[in-house]
């Protein structure tokens, strides 16, 4: 039971990760759009190196998960989980195992949606700086 009720914990942990990990994709995809593919800090939380953009983007997102009060609706699925996966000797499914092995596949799918709304930005930006330094006099 007790083996049955730590999963049940790592799949709900899981897809939560995905989402945040979602967003840090999309931040390295636009930092590396943007040049800055060598400047790198250092990430503790991941224990690796990630561009500027991706850790801004991480911690805005974080930010807004506490502000928007979603830490609270997690807490309550922690809560609803117990009566999703009762204590009893029953073993769970295959089907939700490969519900979240889904989910861990569809983490790049969910960065590519995630960084055009940037790379327009940049894009627009770059024009606009290239008009500019067209129309500067030497």
């Amino acid at each position: 039971m007790l083996a049955q009720q730590i999963v049940a914990g790592l799949m709900m942990g899981f897809s939560i990760h995905l989402i945040f990990s979602a967003i840090e994709m999309a931040g390295d995809i636009a930092g590396m759009q943007m040049g800055l593919g060598l400047a790198n800090f250092f990430d503790p939380q991941n224990a690796g190196f990630t561009p500027p953009i991706a850790q801004l983007l991480s911690i805005l997102v974080a930010l807004l998960f506490v502000a928007m009060d979603l830490h609270l609706y997690m807490l309550a699925a922690l809560a609803d989980s117990f009566q999703s996966f009762p204590n009893s000797s029953a073993q769970l499914t295959a089907g939700a195992f490969l519900t979240v092995a889904e989910w861990g596949g569809s983490l790049f799918a969910y960065a590519l949606q995630l960084w055009p709304p940037l790379i327009a930005a940049l894009l627009t930006t770059n024009l606009a700086l290239g008009i500019l330094i067209r129309n500067v006099p030497c």
